[in-house]
Parts: C-alpha cells; sequence; structure tokens
C-alpha cells in the first residue's frame, strides 16, 4: 500500500474519533465541540489533497478500512459540520469509484 503521508493513518483515527465525538454531543456548543467540527474541516480538505495529488493508493477505500469506517461515521454528523467542508468533493470521488 502506498501513501506518501506517514500519518494518514493517524489522521483518520484522530478524525473518527472527531466523529464519534460530534456524534455524542448531537448539534451541541462548546470547545471541543467547535475542535471536533473544525478538525474533520482540516481532515477532509487533506483527504482531498492526498487524492488529488495521488499520495493515497485506491486500498483507503476497502470496505473495512479504518478510512472506510470513518466515512460511513461521518454521513451521519455531516450536516453538522456544514460550511466549509469539502464533503461535496469527497462525495463526488465516492460516486467515481463506486
Amino acid at each position: 500500500m502506498r501513501i506518501e503521508d506517514s500519518c494518514f493513518w493517524a489522521d483518520v483515527e484522530e478524525a473518527l474519533f472527531a466523529v464519534r465525538l460530534l456524534k455524542q454531543k448531537g448539534s451541541g456548543g462548546g470547545g471541543e465541540f467547535s475542535e471536533a467540527k473544525n478538525r474533520l474541516v482540516v481532515f477532509q480538505r487533506y483527504v482531498m489533497e492526498q487524492i488529488e495529488n495521488f499520495a493515497v493508493d485506491s486500498e483507503i477505500f476497502l470496505g473495512e478500512s479504518s478510512f472506510m469506517v470513518w466515512w460511513k461515521e461521518f454521513q451521519e454528523v455531516a450536516g453538522i459540520v456544514g460550511s466549509g467542508s469539502s464533503n461535496g468533493e469527497l462525495v463526488n470521488i465516492f460516486i467515481f469509484i463506486f
């Protein structure tokens, strides 16, 4: 598997943690909530950059990979993350791949 950024999987795990925090807190406020939202916006941009630069292998899209677990759970909170997110771009990539 070719992943140019050695921290990619750690970043995926952090994003998964952020998604789970948002799922627990709902659309409530607070610093932790804001941090989680911001982390997801930054992560989406990072993922798009990695994909556009061919810096990740297609194996990240395997059904039970941490990335796909994140993606499935992220869809549940995508409305909370809202503007500034690259969700539309990621959706287009998923439509193209699948």
